[in-house]
Formats: structure tokens, sequence, C-alpha cells
């Protein structure tokens, strides 16, 4: 697979790493902890926007092969 690609559940799994480090930053009981997970999530912040675009790349594409498909089941219905 590409790094251009992503998969629903590539997507989740990023998602639901990145709410555990804020979950994790926001019951920090030292300065320490809250900032070394506070660096983890600006690091991962990075990937979590790529995995977003990617994403919504993914959503159209499949949006477009759906309507292509739609478009051809139309044109046959018209055209008999």
């Amino acid at each position: 697979m590409s790094t251009q690609a992503i998969t629903a559940q590539e997507y989740q799994a990023l998602l639901n790493e990145r709410n555990d480090l804020i979950t994790k930053r926001d019951a920090a009981d030292s300065e320490f902890m809250y900032q070394h997970y506070r660096r983890m999530l600006d690091v991962m912040d990075k990937d979590y926007e790529r995995a977003t675009r990617l994403n919504i790349q993914m959503e159209k594409r499949e949006d477009r092969e759906k309507g292509k498909v739609k478009r051809e089941e139309l044109a046959r219905r018209n055209s008999a």
C-alpha cells in the first residue's frame, strides 16, 4: 500500500491512539508527564492531520466509484 493511502481501520487506530494520549495528558499528575504527553501529541497531530486528509480522499474516491456505478445503472435503464 502506498503512503498516500489509508484504510478505515488504520484511521480509527490512529484516532484511538490520539484520544488515548489526550486522556493520559489530561490525567497527568506531574508537569513532567503533562509535557511528555503534550509533546507526543504535537508529533501525533502531524500524522493525524495527514491521516484526516487521506481519509477524506478515500471517502471521495469511494463516492466517485458509487456515483459511476449509479450513472451507469441509470444510463442502462434509460436506454432500455
